[in-house]
């Protein structure tokens, strides 16, 4: 299974409750073996910076569509990336 990186622009004036909402919908509306495994929200550019684990960028962007994540968290990118955990160095 690939990793990607998905960057969305949090709109502004969205309430921290709609987009923990959001994403609660879309931890649970992941399809086609695709899996959010965690987010960093950076205030200072208003993004949210999301790990994904999937087959491919289609699973991520079908789950994101379920989950109805454009009105307040559209994406901006979606990349593939390679993990890397200073574990691997000891």
């Amino acid at each position: 299974m690939d990793r990607f990186i998905v960057i969305h622009a949090v709109k502004s004036g969205a309430t921290q409750d709609e987009v923990w909402e959001s994403s609660h919908i879309a931890a649970t509306s992941a399809v086609r073996g695709a899996k959010w495994l965690r987010s960093y929200f950076l205030p200072e550019s208003d993004e949210l910076i999301c790990d994904w684990e999937a087959p491919d960028e289609a699973a991520i962007r079908e789950s994101l569509k379920l989950a109805e994540s454009e009105r307040l968290i559209p994406v901006k990118r979606i990349d593939l990336a390679v993990y890397v955990d200073p574990e691997f160095f000891k």
